[in-house]
C-alpha cells in the first residue's frame, strides 16, 4: 500500500496549560518537538549544552506566544539534570511532559565503532535518558501528573550489509 500525504490525518491537539521539558530541544527532532508543542499551546523548557542555542530557541518559542525557558544543561551530569528539573518547576510550577531527545547522531558504522565511542553513545542515549526520566518522574509523582516520551536509537549499519528483503 502506498502512503500519501493527503491520507494522513493530523489530530488536533490542545496543550494549553501543559508544560513540556525537552532535552536536546535546540536541534533536530527535539527542536521540532519543541516548536510543535508550542504551536499546540504548551509552555516549553528546552535543555541543551549550548547556552546560545537555548536562548535562541527560548526567544523563538516565545514568539509563538507561549512561555518558554532555555536551560543550558549537560544531561551527562546528575547535578545539572536535577538543576534542569528544578529550574523548570520554579519557572512553570510543574512538568507535564518529558521528551528525552538529547542523543548522539553517530555516523560511525557499528562494525567500526570502538569501545570509547560506544560508551559515549550509551552514556548519552541510555544513561542520560534514564536519569533525566528518573528526576522528572520524581517531580511528576509529587504532582500526581505527567508522562514521558523518548526518541529511538538505531545503530548505523552499512547499506551493503542490510537485507534487501
Amino acid at each position: 500500500m502506498e502512503h500519501r500525504l493527503e491520507d494522513i490525518k493530523i489530530p488536533s491537539f490542545d496543550l494549553t496549560g501543559k508544560t513540556a521539558l525537552i532535552t536536546g530541544g535546540t536541534k533536530g527532532l527535539g527542536y521540532a518537538t519543541a516548536v510543535a508543542f508550542a504551536h499546540f499551546g504548551a509552555n516549553v523548557a528546552v535543555a541543551s549544552r549550548n547556552a546560545e542555542n537555548c536562548a535562541r530557541v527560548q526567544k523563538e518559542l516565545e514568539g509563538i506566544g507561549v512561555k518558554a525557558l532555555g536551560i543550558p544543561t549537560d544531561v551527562l551530569d546528575q547535578e545539572q539534570i536535577d538543576c534542569m528539573v528544578a529550574k523548570t518547576v520554579d519557572y512553570f510550577g510543574k512538568i507535564d511532559v518529558l521528551v528525552t531527545a538529547a542523543g548522539i547522531g553517530s555516523t560511525c558504522f557499528a562494525m567500526n565503532m570502538d569501545e570509547a565511542h560506544w560508551d559515549s553513545v550509551l552514556d548519552l542515549d541510555l544513561k542520560a535518558l534514564f536519569f533525566s526520566g528518573q528526576a522528572v518522574a520524581k517531580q511528576m509523582a509529587a504532582q500526581g501528573t505527567g508522562g514521558w516520551a523518548r526518541k529511538r536509537w538505531v545503530p548505523t549499519v552499512p547499506r551493503k550489509l542490510r537485507s534487501s528483503a
